[in-house]
């Protein structure tokens, strides 16, 4: 049973490319849904689910028909080219494994687990953008720049002693060199911090053990440049305007002056 995008499926997507894809898989996924609602009405299931636009794919009764494994691969098989053809950066790894019980089951849950969080992390970071470029940037202090230099440098360690694939390591060193570049700065671009938090908290979703470490070390950072930020929305109080010192002379004591 073939999972397909049809025209009125990508007429619908939205032109920013990273909401697009997001949106490919949101639609992708409730096509899935609804194939294996109809299979259970057909062979007279008796267990009904409740589904979310963002949950795991069930399996099917092992003893009955089960089309899961084509999904996946067909679902895993748009995504990567919807993710190629749109030119979109991230460390989502779309292969599937195939576990000790010879099933994909594991690998592809762990694969929506990555969707989910590089769908979480860009729609709040895009929820939180300004068309007011200036708000985009900040303003640190010599000690605020010393502080992100020393979390990329602990960040860069975790990486390099994860076992992550070439690919994914490159990307994140590319993201976090793009980071340090960017903070010595006058102005630093408050986007360059949402790539690496975005790639690091995707590439969490996979192998959660070796980089949990990285996500309070992200969020430090996050707490630097919200400081910055904070600090730069606040105006500087003015000093007070001088009053004019009432005294108890007379005019004729002036005039004697």
């Amino acid at each position: 049973m073939n999972i397909e995008l049809d025209d009125s499926d990508l007429d619908s997507l939205p032109a920013d490319h990273m909401l697009a894809f997001i949106e490919c898989d949101k639609i992708l996924r409730g096509k899935i849904v609804s194939v294996i609602w109809r299979i259970n009405e057909k062979l007279g299931s008796k267990r009904v689910e409740e589904f979310s636009e963002f949950s795991s794919i069930p399996s099917i009764d092992p003893g009955l028909e089960n089309p899961t494994e084509d999904m996946m691969l067909q679902h895993v098989a748009l995504l990567e080219a919807m993710h190629r053809t749109l030119e979109i950066s991230s460390t989502i790894e779309f292969e599937l494994h195939r576990d000790q019980d010879d099933d994909f089951g594991y690998s592809y849950r762990n694969l929506l687990r990555q969707l989910d969080a590089f769908s979480l992390a860009y729609r709040l970071e895009n929820r939180r953008s300004s068309a007011d470029l200036g708000a985009l940037r900040v303003v640190f202090e010599n000690a605020e720049r010393e502080e992100i230099h020393q979390h990329i440098s602990k960040i860069r360690k975790v990486i390099a002693a994860a076992d992550l694939s070439d690919r994914k390591s490159d990307i994140l060193f590319d993201r976090l060199n793009a980071l340090a570049k960017e903070v010595d700065r006058t102005m630093t671009r408050i986007d360059t911090y949402a790539a690496v938090a975005l790639d690091i908290t995707s590439a969490v979703g996979q192998a959660a053990e070796k980089l949990e470490p990285l996500v309070k070390i992200i969020e430090r950072i996050g707490a630097v440049f919200g400081k910055a930020k904070s600090r730069q929305d606040t105006p500087e109080l003015e000093a007070p305007e001088e009053k004019l010192q009432i005294t108890d002379q007379t005019p004729d004591d002036i005039e004697g002056d």
